[in-house]
């Protein structure tokens, strides 16, 4: 944190202003230390407290408040900048909780899909292997039909070839020369 160089006895609203500083950044990080529970936050405070030493020393003479309202307005511009802050950072926690929140849901969906895709490919493997065996089955099938066909060819061949035989021999008993 920038400190500032000690200020001269004359002016008490400098001190004022630097010891206030020091007591909101103290209080300020306390609260935000005790609500934070994401650590990656941690550096908040610091960076904070960074901006308002810096608002110090860019404006080392601030005019002199002339009447308590003025002060009270000074107190309240400062505790609405308190304020904002603060809920900067609870805006901040809720965006990490979110983005944490999404990540899980993505996470979540993505084995959701997995052990779907698995199903997926379980069943067309279930079903390749059921095309696999209907093809091995009408391989067999068309080979036991070649083989009925051929034998029933021979069987007609012979039957043709008993037919002709029996033919001559009845042309044969009956005085036919064939």
């Amino acid at each position: 944190m920038i400190r500032p160089s000690p200020a001269p006895r004359s002016h008490p609203h400098r001190t004022f202003t630097r010891t206030f500083t020091r007591t909101f950044t103290r209080t300020f990080t306390r609260t935000f230390t005790q609500t934070s529970t994401n650590h990656s936050h941690t550096h908040m405070p610091m960076h904070y407290s960074f901006w308002l030493s810096a608002f110090q020393v860019l404006t080392p003479e601030l005019p002199q408040p002339d009447s308590p309202s003025s002060l009270l307005a000074a107190a309240l511009t400062l505790a609405g900048l308190a304020v904002m802050v603060y809920r900067l950072g609870v805006w901040r926690e809720e965006v990490a909780n979110t983005t944490r929140a999404l990540g899980a849901e993505l996470a979540r969906g993505r084995d959701d899909n997995t052990l779907n895709f698995a199903n997926i490919n379980r069943r067309l493997d279930t079903i390749d292997q059921a095309n696999a065996a209907t093809t091995e089955h009408r391989v067999a099938v068309e080979r036991w039909q070649a083989r009925a066909d051929a034998t029933l060819g021979e069987h007609g061949r012979a039957i043709e070839a008993v037919g002709t035989r029996v033919d001559r021999l009845e042309a044969v008993h009956h005085g036919e020369v064939p």
